[in-house]
């Protein structure tokens, strides 16, 4: 596979993916975009009242100082949320009253998660997790990168 040169910030992408790419898909923009702006992954290292060494993983917001001093950074990760109030493909779907739906809500929304990745893959950012949630006709869409 030929590797793609990132244009842009994560940020810039996923605005250009929530406005141009997903209306161009979809017929209609995402309706919100949230980001977490980065965390940090910490494990604290620390020696326990039996003398036995134990770690725990820590999360710390990326631009918080950090002031102890047996803390190994794991990684620094950023989470973009996004929503689409009115999914187009789930507001086609019909289901009789008081029937199930047979997962094909969560079909939809894994294809559209996969939409997403491949979007992502073609700015040149792999590597990341999209996690996908659906409630009536609104779809979230939530993005864990590695940064």
């Amino acid at each position: 596979m030929q590797a793609r040169m990132r244009t842009g910030t994560p940020l810039d992408v996923f605005k250009f993916i929530c406005r141009e790419a997903w209306t161009s898909v979809y017929g209609k923009p995402i309706d919100r975009l949230r980001t977490d702006h980065g965390v940090r992954r910490f494990w604290r290292v620390s020696a326990s009242s039996g003398g036995r060494c134990c770690a725990r993983l820590e999360t710390y917001p990326r631009d918080s100082p950090i002031h102890a001093k047996f803390l190994i950074l794991v990684t620094s990760q950023t989470v973009f949320q996004l929503l689409d109030n009115a999914f187009p493909l789930l507001a086609n779907l019909s289901v009789a009253p008081g029937a199930t739906d047979g997962g094909r809500r969560q079909s939809l929304a894994m294809l559209a998660a996969g939409h997403l990745n491949g979007m992502l893959a073609a700015f040149g950012y792999e590597g990341h997790t999209v996690h996908s949630h659906v409630e009536g006709n609104t779809l979230k869409l939530e993005v864990t990168m590695n940064l």
